[in-house]
């Protein structure tokens, strides 16, 4: 038989980094970070913030959560416009910054798994565990987010890992002396010959 293979996109991903530090301006509210855990508090609203700013291309992070879903869940949103004991959101006690959050199953959050969220900061967009892609709402600075909204429960975030996934470069070429069989390139579509 024969058939063609194209190479859409070619990304060589780092290993990931160490968890950046939290923004220390911009969080806020009550909770306690040890190694790369974020513990929330019981009866107070929290919002810790990583700063995404002057960043491009994709950041794939993964984490784990324990505790109240209300009061252990993770979003990207803009900068704060208050500061002092918020969660996310625009009204009530939200801290102001358009966001998009992911705190509940009927969102793909696995509660008990391991969670993989991946923002494209080049098209300001969010997505969790392969789902639906979102639009992040707004315009400005970006911030990765983990959040207490719950005024009763308290949780625990852990950030498994960090990436930076760099923009797809181009395909490299093929290699001449070690490649074998009859084959055509065409640009970067390989397509293999009847025998």
């Amino acid at each position: 038989g024969a058939g063609t293979v194209t190479l859409l996109s070619w990304v060589q991903v780092p290993t990931p980094t160490s968890v950046p530090t939290h923004d220390e301006v911009n969080s806020m509210g009550t909770f306690t970070i040890d190694g790369n855990t974020v513990t929330t508090q019981y009866s107070t609203y929290c919002s810790v913030l990583y700063s995404l700013t002057g960043r491009t291309g994709k950041i794939s992070i993964e984490y784990s959560r324990t505790g109240d879903d209300s009061a252990s869940y993770v979003g990207v949103q803009r900068a704060p416009t208050k500061h002092g004991n918020y969660h996310n959101g625009l009204t009530g006690n939200g801290n102001g910054g358009e966001v998009v959050i992911f705190w509940s199953e009927s969102e793909g959050v696995d509660l008990d798994g391991i969670n993989s969220l991946l923002i494209d900061l080049d098209a300001q967009t969010v997505s969790l565990n392969g789902q639906e892609v979102k639009s992040i709402p707004g315009s400005g600075d970006l911030y990765f987010g983990v959040y207490d909204g719950s005024s009763s429960g308290a949780g625990t975030v852990t950030l498994l890992s960090w990436v930076q996934v760099p923009t797809p470069t181009s395909v490299p070429t093929h290699d001449e002396v070690n490649s074998m069989g009859t084959f055509t390139i065409d640009g970067n579509t390989v397509t293999t010959q009847y025998s």
